[in-house]
C-alpha cells in the first residue's frame, strides 16, 4: 500500500495515479517512490540554507543528504570505472579475435 502525503507548495510530484491516490485536485507525494538525485540536490541546498539561518540544530539531516549524495557519486563513479574496463577487455578480445581470423585465412590461403 503507498503512503502518500500532501504535497509542499501544491506542487504534484508523482507523475502516476493509483487507485488509492487522492483526488486529482490535491495534488500527493508518493512515499515509496524512489529519490531522484535532482530532488536530493534540492534538500541539499535548502538543508544548507537553513542550518546557516536556523543554527546547527538542523546539521544532523543536511549531514545525511550530504553523506547520501557522496555514496551515489562514489557508486556511480564505481560502476563507470568497471563499465569502462570491461569495454577495454571487450576490445581487446575482438582485436584478438580478429587477428586470428586474418593469420587462419592466410594459412588456409597458402
Amino acid at each position: 500500500m503507498n503512503k502518500l502525503i500532501p504535497s509542499p507548495a501544491g506542487k504534484s510530484l508523482t507523475g502516476s495515479a493509483s487507485a488509492n491516490a487522492a483526488p486529482q485536485n490535491q495534488p500527493y507525494i508518493d512515499l515509496a517512490a524512489p529519490i531522484t538525485d535532482a530532488e536530493l540536490e534540492q534538500a541539499h541546498t535548502v538543508l544548507a540554507e537553513v542550518v546557516a539561518t536556523c543554527g546547527e540544530a538542523y546539521l544532523p539531516l543536511f549531514s545525511i543528504v550530504d553523506a547520501e549524495i557522496k555514496r551515489r557519486a562514489e557508486q556511480r563513479a564505481r560502476a563507470t570505472a568497471i563499465f569502462e574496463q570491461n569495454e577495454l577487455k571487450r576490445r581487446r578480445s575482438l582485436r584478438r579475435k580478429s587477428r586470428r581470423v586474418l593469420v587462419e585465412r592466410d594459412a588456409q590461403s597458402l
